[in-house]
């Protein structure tokens, strides 16, 4: 059963950075639906920014997984 997942972090604001990001997720399944990024957001430091995602994944073990990817790979998900 597919789930709708949103999740936000903050990246830093450099080339190749979010493109990174999504070729992880796509490398480990997830179908990506929406992505918005926002400079000026006050949660992020200079010289970053915080992402929005909105992804389609298989089940909570997968949403386990893809965080647990993600932070190693230093993508921190923020709490909301």
């Amino acid at each position: 059963r597919l789930s709708l997942v949103g999740s936000e972090m903050c990246i830093r604001d450099r080339p190749k950075t979010l493109a990174t990001l999504l070729n992880i997720m796509s490398d480990m399944g997830v179908n990506v639906l929406e992505v918005n990024h926002e400079r000026g957001n006050l949660k992020a430091p200079v010289g970053s920014c915080v992402v929005h995602l909105l992804v389609e994944t298989r089940d909570a073990l997968h949403v386990q997984q893809i965080y647990e990817t993600l932070r190693a790979q230093g993508y921190p998900i923020m709490e909301r």
